[in-house]
């Protein structure tokens, strides 16, 4: 398992070539962790854009030389509105002083950083969101809230517990589907990877050794930058199944099998696949002078009029031998002879000669 680009719309991970960046106007939300240290009156303040990630937070790192926060290491701090779930303090020197309030919330199972620093650390990992964007039993009160809800209202509510700080505006560098445009959201999946470097590796080597040329040159630096940058992680695939697509039992019906079998030789045999009375083409009750073809064409115009004259069902319309003395020209889908039209709406042996009719 890794940290993925999960598409809550798609419900799929998206590659971090499918993912775009917009630079968007958001919010940077300050808030304080109380202290367990029994007299509850000493807070850890920290700044974060996303508030409902702190049911997936397992520690608050401070930077080992920041002397605001060095006599909290080692302490445990309150996890707001969780029910009293309590997390370590630690120091890092990953911890920039000089951001928000100089803590840092961290959520291995929900930021690719912070996914990191819990690997060096050995922190452990929460999962609070469902596939669908809604937060899980994890999230405790807030569980089957969508990310964007539960956030407005766990805000209001460290409004009212007395721990909500501020909120001010602050520009967001937000990720984004390419193909569903929604925000991508940060989870450890069980997914398929590909370990890059070995293929990167040989990539490069023949850029190097001029064995394969990018064209235009200019393409060459952006190229190897991307080949060098892939060496690092693993690149993670969308599909999550060992061999092909799982699939729904199939069980045949009785009633079906005269169905199936027209489809199946449909071609060799050229039956009528629809039931009788309808047309082929814009599936209404069969009329030889109106005939849609999905355009709204007519387009036998008069060539069956007289054949359709007196005929009171399909069955008593006249029939021809064979094919070889149909001839018949279609000013729309400019193809000429039967053997052209028969895979639009030509049945056997046609009802009518049409010879020059439709020219």
């Amino acid at each position: 398992t890794y940290m993925v680009n999960w598409s809550p719309n798609l419900q799929t991970a998206v590659s971090d070539l499918e993912v775009e960046y917009f630079d968007e106007p958001g919010t940077l939300f300050f808030f304080n962790y109380p202290v367990a240290d029994g007299s509850m009156d000493e807070f850890l303040p920290v700044a974060t854009t996303r508030p409902e990630t702190l049911f997936g937070d397992t520690a608050i790192a401070v930077h080992p030389q920041d002397d605001r926060y060095r006599k909290y290491v080692g302490k445990m701090a309150i996890v707001p509105m969780s029910g009293g779930r309590e997390i370590p303090i630690v120091a890092d020197d990953y911890v920039d002083r000089e951001f928000g309030t100089g803590a840092l919330k961290i959520t291995p199972g929900h930021d690719p950083n912070d996914y990191v620093i819990g690997k060096k650390l050995g922190l452990p990992l929460v999962n609070i969101m469902n596939k669908d964007g809604t937060l899980n039993e994890n999230a405790g009160p807030y569980s089957g809230l969508d990310r964007f809800v539960a956030r407005s209202r766990l805000w209001s509510d460290l409004e009212t517990a007395g721990l909500a700080l501020r909120a001010e505006p602050y520009s967001l560098r937000v990720p984004r589907s390419q193909r569903g445009g929604e925000v991508i959201e940060y989870l450890v999946s069980k997914q398929w990877f590909v370990i890059m470097e070995p293929l990167a590796k040989k990539a490069l080597e023949a850029v190097e050794s001029r064995d394969l040329k990018i064209i235009p040159e200019r393409f060459e630096k952006p190229r190897t930058t991307t080949a060098n940058g892939q060496q690092k992680e693993p690149f993670g695939q969308s599909k999550t199944t060992p061999l092909g697509q799982p699939k729904k039992p199939l069980q045949p019906v009785p009633s079906m099998q005269k169905e199936l079998l027209k489809i199946s030789n449909a071609w060799d045999t050229r039956n009528d696949l629809m039931r009788k009375g309808l047309c082929f083409n814009c599936k209404d009750p069969w009329t030889l002078d109106q005939c849609c073809l999905g355009k709204g064409h007519v387009h036998y115009i008069e060539a069956f009029s007289d054949c359709e004259e007196g005929a009171k069902s399909e069955e008593e319309l006249p029939k021809h031998e064979s094919d070889e003395d149909m001839d018949v020209s279609c000013p729309f889908l400019e193809t000429s002879g039967i053997e052209d039209l028969k895979p639009f709406f030509l049945p056997v042996g046609l009802r009518k000669e049409a010879r020059g009719r439709l020219g």
